[in-house]
């Protein structure tokens, strides 16, 4: 069985104030949801329809805010071989976290691909030259489905941006192949 690989940012697991959170616009950043309880669920369950127990999903930071709910609810739910890329709210020296992730990085160079997984996006200038887009969190983008617009070669991997779900790498790659530097 040949192996998916998936990103996602920013679940923020049980955060309940990030339900609070407006754009620009004043709109709220997470809509419909009437709990934490809520917003939990409906991200397991779009994680879940899309990975498999065999994927690799790298989850770019900041991804619960009640560890212990995360290690005995939440994590247990969720599919697949998980990495985290850390983000500003990652709690590193909590096991309650740390223990559902095969591997932790503060980034990830993907040589095949020619990307950078960081949780904070990256300018151009940080990042070396063979390694020309950047997968990010971090700014709960407003542009719902419109992931790859964040300063072309920069990608908002979070999961308000993708409909709460992991994007598969067959994606990205297709979203870096538009943006190749001449």
């Amino acid at each position: 069985m040949s192996r998916d690989y998936f990103v996602i940012s920013d679940t923020h697991f049980s955060h309940a104030n990030i339900l609070k959170f407006t754009d620009d616009n004043g709109d709220l950043i997470r809509p419909g949801f009437q709990n934490v309880d809520e917003m939990d669920d409906f991200i397991i369950e779009k994680w879940n329809s899309i990975a498999s127990p065999s994927s690799y999903v790298y989850h770019l930071g900041d991804v619960s805010f009640n560890l212990k709910k995360w290690d005995e609810v939440i994590a247990p739910k969720l599919v697949g071989r998980k990495r985290l890329i850390v983000g500003n709210h990652d709690t590193l020296h909590d096991a309650r976290l740390m223990r559902h992730f095969e591997k932790v990085s503060l980034w990830k160079c993907y040589d095949t691909f020619g990307f950078i997984m960081s949780h904070l996006p990256l300018r151009r200038d940080q990042m070396k030259h063979k390694y020309t887009h950047n997968l990010h969190g971090h700014i709960h983008s407003p542009n719902k489905g419109q992931s790859e617009k964040i300063l072309g070669r920069q990608y908002d991997i979070g999961c308000v941006a993708n409909n709460y779900r992991p994007v598969h790498i067959g994606q990205i790659d297709t979203w870096i192949q538009k943006t190749k530097w001449l």
